[in-house]
């Protein structure tokens, strides 16, 4: 499996899997940066997690963030008959991580994670085969719910932020009314 599959999508994400001995980019949105596989390596592989904000001290998503998800356990990707999905318990197995750009909740991407990981066996078949249609098709439930997830995350953010900015004003608003009352 040598090209990388690119498919239209609203969200940015890139498709990680193991290929001979290592990881390797298997398919990415268009337009996806390489910071997405950074992110995965920082985060994933090296266990560092991301600083977090003011805005994110009050509740707040000041940016999109990358997110991985994992599959079930799969032996490799490089087109033998022994790619397939795997469900002992070998450690030598590895998994498909899917990087996307969005706003979500932990809670929320653990329930995509488990979309993600129900379609590992006949992704991983698709991948094999360079079944670009057929990659899109397992792909899309999981995709779907990253856009939905992110838009909700986003109105609830105008919606927090809406609210923190009324607050402030009626706090101005009580304490020019206690100035000038004394």
């Amino acid at each position: 499996m040598k090209t990388v599959l690119q498919i239209d999508s609203s969200i940015e994400f890139v498709l990680l899997g193991p290929i001979g001995s290592r990881m390797a980019l298997l398919a990415q949105s268009k337009g996806a940066s390489a910071d997405l596989i950074g992110g995965y390596i920082v985060s994933y592989e090296k266990g560092e997690k991301p600083i977090s904000s003011l805005f994110s001290f009050v509740g707040l998503s000041d940016r999109p963030k990358i997110h991985q998800l994992k599959s079930q356990a799969i032996k490799n990707l490089s087109g033998d008959d022994k790619s397939d999905i795997d469900k002992d318990s070998d450690p030598r197995k590895s998994r498909m991580i899917l990087c996307w750009r969005g706003l979500s909740s932990s809670e929320d991407t653990d329930l995509i994670e488990k979309e993600f990981s129900s379609y590992t066996s006949d992704l991983a078949k698709a991948l094999v085969e360079q079944d670009l249609r057929e990659v899109e098709w397992f792909l899309a439930p999981t995709i779907y719910r990253c856009a939905k997830i992110n838009e909700k995350h986003r109105y609830r953010d105008r919606v927090k932020l809406l609210k923190l900015v009324l607050g402030i004003i009626v706090a101005v608003f009580v304490m020019i009314f206690v100035l000038l009352r004394n």
